[in-house]
């Protein structure tokens, strides 16, 4: 039996089977009951904490954040307390369709998140969300770009920004419209160029569902309203797309569904762990005592800060999300700029011990030699530090129940390893069902406030990342009906790899998913491990300007990941 000669990957952003099962069961999702019936399906295990930039990360190499350097959608600059948005030039390690291209397989990727700026492929590349804007050079080869925008008459979208609030129906609406439409723009730019070019390769990433998971999870548990099918919609109108591809199979093709993460209502409370540390004494807030500071937080405070974030917050009320991103053009970086420096003004890292980071789930101890101003020394006093942090964390209650409000306060050592395990966050916190509660770094520098209140997204957000993806596989050489357990996202790339017949890197940490395929395919084509491995490469630090970072910032807040 022969192997495979092409592969089709399908990511859906955020895909769960806690809404697929249901849905199936009323015969809502036709297409995909078709691979379930006639393929492999089960359960797909993220990273921790399930997050797109380290998961999608984890899936392209086929290695865990220790070893490829994605944590989050931040990173800490080394030496400093500045944070950077994370892109594909901070992977250090070999993407999957660069190594199929490498060995002569031609390829297209369309819109995987840290793909930008793209990379030299055998094929084509439009990347992710993580590039600042469709003014941006975003494809590989560059000309493909005018290609791309006249075959679609100017309308592609590399992910719908919905920063504004979405809390009235007018807004709900002219989102989920755009949500669906960008679904047919880019399926539309699949078929072109799946017709035009030839590829063994492909794969097409939706961001719809989770973008409408994000918004709309609320509205499910409301049969009175008017959106309570709207995440439903998506995944129907996905469903249909499904139907073209598997018309593309044959006898030499493979179809993969795959998603990142999966997802989940959140409870509508935010932990503020930054004020927590401070109740803790593990961080320490400066008391602007002398002159110096003391008159510049008196300026901060004669220009309104508090009645400027009333106004932006009034504003987010009243004008549409599109009205808003062009009136900041202007002054692209200053709100970014200005919080950025308020919240370092702030602390008094000379006396600080830990703090909770910019990205969703860390806390990082200010380690001498590591931080600037870094107090806790290596060894037997950064453990002592983490071993009291983790376990006062470990012991924080909800008020309202009495339970943890964290399902795992983890070491990073006990998620990660490899030689990048140093730039990892010390400590990964998940709240209770990986999605229940936001954390904020907020410092409320008043005792009587509660470190866990109710605070609901003002940009209407009511659902959240959980751990377990979906996976789905249809194709000659697969099984049929059955249901796989314990599938990895990093597993995927092995996988892919083992069915193009190629052997699997020696330095993968995912393992190939033998139990898919048929017994018959799998005897006479075994894994076979390469002596090398896809190695660690250089980095760059200083991909995106300072407008491209407020563009990143915009997008990334409008979800609730920052």
């Amino acid at each position: 039996m022969k192997n495979v000669r092409k592969v089709i990957c399908i990511g859906l952003d955020g895909a769960t089977f806690d809404l697929i099962r249901p849905w199936l069961s009323k015969g809502k999702l036709p297409n995909i009951g078709r691979i379930i019936k006639d393929g492999v399906w089960g359960e797909l295990e993220s990273v921790i904490p399930p997050v797109s930039a380290p998961a999608w990360t984890s899936f392209m190499t086929g290695k865990n954040p220790g070893k490829h350097g994605i944590f989050g959608f931040k990173k800490e600059k080394q030496g400093t307390y500045e944070e950077l948005f994370v892109n594909r030039k901070l992977i250090k390690s070999e993407t999957l369709w660069k190594c199929l291209s490498d060995v002569g397989k031609k390829v297209i990727v369309i819109n995987v998140p840290l793909t930008y700026p793209p990379e030299e492929i055998n094929g084509y590349l439009m990347s992710g969300m993580d590039t600042p804007s469709i003014k941006s050079p975003f494809t590989y080869p560059p000309q493909l770009k005018e290609e791309i925008n006249k075959i679609t008459q100017g309308k592609y979208k590399i992910h719908q920004h919905f920063g504004g609030y979405l809390i009235n129906d007018k807004r709900k609406k002219q989102a989920l419209e755009e949500i669906l439409s960008s679904i047919d723009i880019r399926t539309n730019v699949a078929e072109h160029l799946m017709q035009k070019y030839p590829w063994d390769f492909f794969m097409i990433k939706f961001d719809n569902p989770d973008q409408v998971q994000h918004y709309f999870w609320k509205d499910m548990n409301d049969e009175d309203n008017m959106f309570k099918d709207a995440i439903l919609k998506v995944y129907q109108h996905l469903d249909n797309i499904l139907g073209k591809f598997l018309n593309l199979l044959d006898k030499r093709t493979t179809l993969l569904v795959v998603s990142d993460h999966g997802a989940g209502p959140v409870n509508g409370k935010r932990i503020y762990i930054n004020e927590w540390l401070r109740r803790k004494g593990m961080l320490v807030v400066k008391d602007f005592s002398d002159r110096k500071r003391k008159n510049l937080l008196n300026r901060f405070r004669k220009i309104g800060l508090k009645s400027l974030e009333k106004m932006y917050f009034l504003a987010g009320k009243i004008i549409s999300y599109r009205v808003r991103d062009r009136l900041g053009i202007s002054l692209p970086i200053l709100k970014p700029k200005l919080r950025s420096f308020m919240s370092h003004l702030n602390i008094n890292w000379t006396k600080t011990k830990a703090y909770f980071g910019g990205n969703l789930n860390a806390v990082y101890i200010n380690l001498e030699g590591r931080r600037p101003d870094g107090i806790v020394k290596p060894g037997e006093e950064y453990e002592q530090v983490r071993e009291e942090i983790i376990n006062g964390l470990k012991s924080i209650a909800d008020p309202d129940d009495g339970l943890p409000v964290f399902q795992h306060v983890y070491k990073k050592e006990e998620v990660y390893h490899g030689s990048l395990l140093e730039e990892a966050p010390d400590i990964l916190v998940i709240p209770r069902n990986f999605s229940d509660y936001t954390m904020g770094k907020e410092i409320l520098t008043n005792d009587k406030k509660p470190v866990i209140a109710y605070r609901p997204s003002p940009r209407g957000v009511t659902g959240n990342h959980r751990l377990n993806g979906i996976f789905l596989t249809l194709g000659e050489n697969i099984r049929k009906g059955e249901q796989i357990k314990g599938a990895r996202i990093i597993d995927l790339f092995p996988t892919i790899y083992h069915m193009f017949g190629l052997q699997i890197p020696a330095d993968i940490d995912g393992k190939s998913l033998d139990t898919i395929f048929t017994p018959e395919w799998l005897a006479e084509n075994p894994v076979r491990i390469s002596d090398t491995g896809t190695g660690i490469k250089e980095t760059k630090e200083d991909v995106y300007s300072k407008e491209d970072e407020a563009e990143i910032r915009k997008r990334l807040k409008g979800l609730g990941y920052i």
